[in-house]
Formats: C-alpha cells, structure tokens, sequence
C-alpha cells in the first residue's frame, strides 16, 4: 500500500489577482479595444475583429466574478496547486521574491505549459517555505525579485 502524502506547509491562494481599476484604466482598454476592432473591419479581418470582441467579453465576465481559491499545498512529495500536481523531479529551481511588503514563490518547472509558477506567499513565511523546499529543490540564489512579466502585469493592472 502506498504511503500517504504528508503535507508540510499549506495556505490558500486566489486563482488569480484581481486588480482594482480605476475609469481611466477601463477607458483607455476600451479605446484600444476599439482602434484594433475597427482596423479589423477595415482591413476585412473580420476574424480579428471577432477575436477581439470575444476576448473583451471574456475579460469583462472575469472581472465581474470574485476569484475562487485554491489550496496550495508544500508536501514531502512535490507540490500540490488545486487539483495539480507538481513533483520535485519536475522543479529545476525555485527563489522567494519579496515585493512591496508581499512575498512570492516561484518555481521553474520542466513543464512546457507551464514553465514559470508564481505563487503568493500570504499568510505564509517565507523563511519557512525556503527551509522545507530546499530540501527537495535547489534555491536559484541568482533570481531575487520577479519575473519582467509580472511585474509589467501588476504595473499595467492586467
């Protein structure tokens, strides 16, 4: 019988970030939604006009929703985001970054899909997730703060 997974660090985190918006930020996505739409029908590509209008759509229903969460949890067999599973033979590396007053976990994966993981931290210490995960995991003391993408996510609210 196999052993059962025994969890060493757990905390809850949102799906996604919800970013609060101000009119202007919705304004000017708005214009610029619009401008790519009508280039669509000027230049009789209908299908981007569509796309855009679908991907608006899908945006605005996102955004009217509060994000559900998920238990993110730090076992003695991988990690465990939701219904994923990550073991530790498929983290390469991984470095907490504070930002802010906030801290956040990010994993590199050997996984196409999803190469980068970026987790907050929370309620969690990260002296704490650092000591467990370097147990299984080598800490990439190069990497302190977070990725570009993030960072230009949060800056821009998207």
């Amino acid at each position: 019988m196999p052993e059962e997974t025994k969890i060493l660090l757990s905390w809850k985190i949102p799906e996604h970030v919800r970013h609060q918006r101000s009119r202007l930020w919705f304004f000017i996505v708005a214009v610029i939604g619009g401008l790519f739409i009508v280039y669509g029908v000027l230049t009789n590509d209908f299908l981007f006009a569509l796309i855009i209008v679908l991907f608006a759509v899908v945006y605005i229903l996102m955004h009217m929703q509060e994000p559900p969460f998920l238990d993110f949890n730090i076992t003695d067999r991988g990690i465990e985001l939701g219904n994923k599973k990550f073991e530790y033979n498929d983290i390469t590396s991984f470095w907490v970054a504070a930002r802010e007053g906030r801290g956040s976990l990010h994993l590199r994966t050997k996984y196409f899909s999803s190469p980068l993981l970026s987790i907050p931290l929370d309620s969690a210490n990260p002296d704490a997730v650092r000591g467990v995960l370097n147990k299984y995991v080598t800490e990439d003391a190069s990497e302190k703060e977070e990725p570009l993408s993030e960072l230009l996510s949060r800056r821009f609210k998207l």
